[in-house]
């Protein structure tokens, strides 16, 4: 009988961080086989209790005990059946063994792309699933239900699946780009899998014109605007409005954890609130400014979560469940916050991301100090904030030239 231990690697990686490893024991012989994880050295529990090997201080812990938990149960179960199919099987002959199961066997596109998918799901990697995910669909469609080899890839299946992207499926040109570009990775990936014996230049190098992104942020008028628009009291669009100024209150919160929010997240008195990013694991804390407890006073505490934009059981979620849940949460916010530029006669296209970036913005002119604005945005370099910034701004709100010339 094999028994599987995790343990961290003995060097850390250049960011800081250990690889977990699990470590496979059979007969007194020790082999080890890299989980794709990473982690802190204090964040990881050296007790190894099951399910609970990395410590609540890590932000991610139990996602990451979730997906360690599916690998390890995954490799016992592959240890348990290739030992009862060959008793004598070294410890080595069962990671080699393990490890061979997992490598993509099919040539075809649609298979490997599925079996890409699920490994990125197996390392944790859920959001960038779903995300590519949406491309291999509109691949699925696009081949209509032909079997293509990946060998076969061609530069007119790259052309056109482009047109299929503009012309089908209505996507702008910077949406079908990302596209082309997942379909060149799946590609290389295959390649280096040994499922594309000769990769295809033409393919390789194909790319589709983007078009420069102007970042949208709303000015102070407009945000006044936005304040005194009168809504009927729990509306979908009083509710995307609220959302949106809160956001933009406290210093350009992500939807993700505007939605996470909760009660405890406060003090008694809501003067402050504490939280930890979802996309960074870093923690904010800050002043809660007086028109943010003002719509925090139009909601009651029937739900743990300040906006109730996620269903109540949302804590027990799988981690898909949970990003599915905020993704469609938010797509309906987005949704009615069209409504509010339209009613407020405001002709901008807004989402709830444009709240960070008005507060960036905003933040900056009032204050003219970007290292501020860095603290507030928790950007990990001036550098990032500063590129941030710059890209908000317009040639026509400073004249520049009539500053130095008149």
């Amino acid at each position: 009988m094999a028994s599987i231990n995790l343990e961290l690697n003995s060097k850390p990686d250049a960011d800081g961080r250990y690889g977990i490893l699990a470590r496979l024991t059979h007969n007194r012989k020790k082999a080890r086989i890299n989980t794709g994880c990473k982690i802190k050295l204090q964040d990881f529990n050296k007790a190894k209790k099951y399910g609970k090997w990395i410590r609540t201080s890590a932000p991610n812990y139990n996602q990451l005990n979730i997906q360690l938990k599916q690998q390890i149960d995954d490799l016992e179960a592959f240890a348990a059946n290739h030992l009862a199919g060959k008793p004598y099987a070294t410890v080595k002959e069962i990671v080699e063994a393990y490890q061979e199961s997992k490598k993509p066997q099919s040539d075809d596109w649609l298979k490997f792309f599925d079996k890409e998918i699920q490994k990125y799901r197996d390392h944790g990697k859920t959001r960038f699933a779903i995300r590519i995910e949406v491309v291999r669909n509109k691949w699925a469609e696009f081949l209509d239900g032909k079997s293509l080899a990946l060998q076969e890839t061609s530069l007119a299946h790259l052309s056109d699946f482009e047109s299929f992207l503009k012309l089908e499926k209505r996507n702008a040109s910077n949406t079908v780009a990302g596209n082309i570009k997942v379909i060149k990775q799946i590609y290389r990936t295959a390649y280096k899998h040994g499922l594309v014996k000769n990769l295809n230049v033409q393919v390789l190098s194909y790319s589709v014109k983007t078009n420069s992104i102007q970042r949208d942020k709303l000015t102070e008028d407009e945000i006044a605007i936005l304040e005194q628009l009168e809504l009927t009291k729990g509306s979908k669009a009083w509710q995307a409005r609220n959302c949106f100024l809160f956001a933009f209150y406290c210093a350009g919160m992500r939807f993700s954890d505007l939605a996470n929010l909760q009660w405890d997240n406060f003090s008694e008195e809501r003067n402050k609130l504490t939280y930890t990013m979802s996309k960074t694991g870093k923690i904010q804390s800050l002043k809660v400014p007086e028109k943010a407890k003002a719509l925090l006073d139009q909601y009651d505490r029937k739900s743990d979560f300040v906006f109730q934009l996620v269903p109540r059981d949302f804590n027990g979620l799988g981690v898909e469940q949970k990003i599915r849940s905020l993704n469609s949460a938010n797509t309906l916010i987005n949704r009615y916050l069209k409504e509010v530029t339209f009613k407020a006669r405001i002709k901008k296209r807004i989402s709830m991301h444009t709240a960070r970036h008005s507060f960036a913005y905003i933040g900056f002119k009032k204050t003219k100090d970007p290292v501020a604005i860095q603290f507030m945005l928790k950007h990990n370099k001036l550098k990032e904030t500063q590129e941030y910034i710059i890209s908000l701004a317009n040639e026509e709100e400073r004249d520049i030239l009539g500053e130095i010339f008149d």
